[in-house]
């Protein structure tokens, strides 16, 4: 009985384009929320830096990244609603409700999230180059 096996075929890291790319789509400089509470979300992002540094990151690594450096961004309302922070600038009261206002995504965000993230591929791409050149993807 014969029996088929399926293709290999090595997918490469991203190059420095596809990484810039990645950032943008995945932290667009703008994101509006469609519910009727219209939180907006900026980011104000160096996406050619950040690209920069992420070499030998996969897009699994990238966007792990990008939910990491909004996640800062969202630690910072805990912490004042928390009331361990009282930085008038982030909230103020209107008739008693609480406006919270979310800073931006910055650049510093992503280095920070960089810093606890690390590529998950770096140490395996010699051992698929290796395969690839050994046996392509037939």
């Amino acid at each position: 009985m014969l029996r088929r096996l399926e293709k290999r075929i090595l997918v490469d890291l991203p190059n420095i384009q596809a990484r810039q790319h990645m950032f943008e789509d995945f932290l667009p400089t703008f994101t509006s929320s469609s519910t009727p509470s219209g939180l907006e979300l900026h980011c104000r992002i160096d996406y050619k830096r950040v690209a920069e540094l992420t070499e030998g990151y996969s897009g699994s690594d990238i966007r792990l990244v990008c939910k990491e450096a909004a996640m800062r961004v969202i630690r910072k309302i805990f912490d004042i609603l928390e009331g361990n922070s009282v930085s008038k600038e982030h909230h103020a009261k209107n008739n008693g409700e609480l406006h919270v206002r979310l800073d931006p995504v910055t650049t510093e965000d992503v280095e920070a999230a960089l810093q606890s993230t690390m590529p998950s591929a770096r140490q395996l791409v010699a051992k698929y180059q290796e395969w690839q050149r050994n046996y392509g993807s037939a």
